[in-house]
């Protein structure tokens, strides 16, 4: 009886993940800063540091060393997080007890995903993490349009406020504040109140006129009003 031999051809096709096209002009930017930024330590006093950015769009870090840890504002990419992690550390080698979220932005507050993974609570106004559970496109800046993914649940803030909000460290009482719709509708001015200290996040700048996302309850308006 002769043998039957029988081949079984089993193709095994690869679904690729389809990358979203709205989120072209996010990633080529994530891109530049992963291989171009490069980070400088300003200090302000023995408490007080503001880490400025060069070669890439990202938000400035304000470093506050209290007595028993690091209280950082904003986080930058997620995609540098051991290049922030490496400049925190060369102010001091204390642990981060909290990160303040100064507006939802992904320049400023993309390392959220990196710093929520490690249980690191955030801190942001309430319109904040409404609006990171959700895709947002960004009003054009300079004609560019660019659009911003939904974040995952380890990047979105656990502490929220509305209007104000008192943090007490060490001797110091760290004030949160939003005044309502003007750089976004999520703003928060974070003023050190002892030391006197303010950092604003984007709601002043240095480079000409502020931007106004008005696609994510920016103001005009609001704005002066605040100012």
């Amino acid at each position: 009886m002769g043998k039957i031999v029988l081949f079984f051809f089993i193709s095994f096709i690869s679904y690729e993940q389809s990358e979203d096209p709205d989120l072209k002009t996010l990633k080529e930017r994530e891109k530049v800063v992963e291989e171009s930024l490069t980070e400088k330590v300003i200090k302000i006093n023995d408490q007080f540091y503001m880490i400025q950015t060069f070669g890439g769009v990202a938000g400035n870090i304000g470093v506050f060393v209290s007595d028993d840890g690091i209280i950082l504002i904003d986080d930058q990419w997620e995609v540098i997080e051991e290049l922030i992690l490496e400049t925190i550390q060369s102010v001091s080698p204390k642990e981060i007890k909290f990160i303040i979220n100064t507006h939802f932005h992904h320049d400023h507050i993309d390392g959220n995903k990196a710093f929520g993974k490690k249980g690191i609570p955030i801190i942001s106004h309430i319109n904040v993490r409404k609006r990171l559970h959700q895709k947002q496109e960004l009003y054009p800046m300079g004609g560019e349009i660019i659009f911003q993914d939904i974040y995952p649940k380890e990047g979105i803030p656990t502490i929220t406020y509305s209007s104000s909000m008192s943090i007490f460290k060490s001797d110091e009482e760290i004030q949160l504040y939003n005044f309502g719709f003007g750089h976004t509708d999520g703003d928060t001015l974070v003023f050190f109140k002892v030391s006197n200290i303010m950092h604003t996040g984007d709601s002043f700048v240095t480079y000409g006129y502020p931007f106004i996302d008005l696609n994510n309850g920016g103001s005009f308006k609001g704005f002066l009003k605040d100012f």
